[in-house]
């Protein structure tokens, strides 16, 4: 059951297109915050249920910020489909996105059942607990931004980003000082 999936997470995954898809969990990111109508303009409004706009958990509709972020790793990392028949994932569909991560959730409570630790309540909290607490913190640390600078602001990545938007890494995230 476990690789059952496994295997159908990543035939979703690789029939996404990864810069549509981090479209799509970003703006259902969004959707679920107070500023919703941003996330809104980017998928299509008849996918979108009344109950995901603003949705927290447990709302069914919700998404958990750890589960979007582990999508946006996962769909980066899988190998995508080829040829003119395939079926892409429509990036501004709400429904993929629920799908995605419902697939997750069960792949993911599958793999905690076969690692036993349902034996151990205290393990299984701190499991939850590392997952979470850094979402409530939010992201805007110097920690975060130290990682992202050194996994995308070398090699191609930055070189991308500077051809991209004629700025380099290392001037878009320089912090001027008062010392300066």
């Amino acid at each position: 059951m476990h690789r059952h999936h496994k295997k159908a997470l990543l035939k979703l995954l690789s029939c996404a297109k990864d810069e549509d898809f981090l479209q799509l969990l970003w703006a259902t990111n969004i959707l679920q915050t107070q500023n919703a109508e941003h996330g809104l303009r980017f998928l299509d409004r008849n996918t979108v249920p009344p109950e995901a706009i603003g949705a927290e958990v447990p709302n069914p509709a919700a998404i958990y910020k750890w589960e979007i972020e582990t999508l946006a790793n996962e769909v980066l990392t899988t190998q995508k489909k080829r040829g003119p028949q395939v079926k892409w994932l429509y990036n501004n569909h709400y429904g993929n996105a629920l799908a995605c991560a419902g697939r997750l959730r069960k792949l993911e409570n599958k793999e905690l059942k076969l690692g036993g630790f349902k034996k151990d309540i205290w393990l299984e909290l701190a499991r939850i607990a590392n997952r979470q607490f850094p979402w409530q913190v939010g992201s805007d640390n110097l920690s975060n931004i130290y990682r992202h600078v050194f996994v995308y602001g070398q090699g191609k990545c930055a070189e991308q980003f500077e051809q991209r938007y004629g700025v380099s890494i290392a001037d878009f995230t320089r912090v001027r000082t008062h010392s300066q």
